[in-house]
């Protein structure tokens, strides 16, 4: 009884960490991929490299390149630490980890029902970085971050599930209280994140 009540915990504290996030009206462009962003990028590659032949800056500096480049870089900034601990909280981020180490290292009989889980959370950042769907900014981050706080819980249940002792649970008690006052005290930066 006492471990689900620390995993009910962990989810409140989850929306207490999205709560912050309701005062926004939209994300920062660092995470949403545009053709003018790929342009600019282009121009200004070709632009520094004067004096090289036009053939060799071409053969580096092209479209597939550099799309591939400024996509990746896009992914990669939705998978910030900062951006991570402001959106899911530091029992969040530490649930999902868990989560995907119990993937990886355990047979479990719905092994394939969450690999298909785990490509849907690693593919589903893609539907903001390349469409920036036009809906409500609340409803965009509740339905952006309630799969990874359910694949948290997860990984959050199966720790403490295994515990023999109370080592497990004192650790994801430290982590509460750690969430609590990133949330609270650190006055999270979220502003850095967001257009409010």
């Amino acid at each position: 009884m006492l471990k689900k009540i620390f995993v009910v915990t962990a989810f409140i504290i989850e929306l207490l960490a999205v709560s912050e996030w309701f005062v926004c009206k939209q994300f920062k462009d660092f995470i949403h991929f545009s053709s003018f962003n790929q342009a600019l990028y282009l121009k200004g590659l070709m632009d520094n490299d004067s004096g090289i032949p036009f053939l060799i800056v071409r053969v580096f500096h092209n479209k597939p390149i550099v799309f591939l480049d400024i996509f990746v870089k896009y992914y990669l900034s939705f998978w910030d630490d900062r951006f991570l601990l402001n959106l899911f909280s530091v029992v969040g981020c530490f649930g999902i980890i868990l989560g995907i180490w119990y993937l990886l290292s355990r047979n479990c009989k719905h092994k394939k029902q969450l690999w298909i889980m785990l490509i849907f959370l690693l593919a589903f950042p893609l539907v903001e970085i390349l469409f920036k769907p036009n809906i409500n900014f609340i409803f965009k981050v509740i339905i952006l971050v309630l799969p990874y706080q359910l694949f948290s819980l997860f990984g959050l249940w199966q720790f403490i599930k295994t515990d023999k002792g109370n080592f497990r649970m004192a650790l994801i008690y430290c982590l509460l209280f750690l969430s609590i006052w990133w949330i609270n005290v650190l006055q999270s930066d979220v502003s850095n994140y967001c257009v409010r």
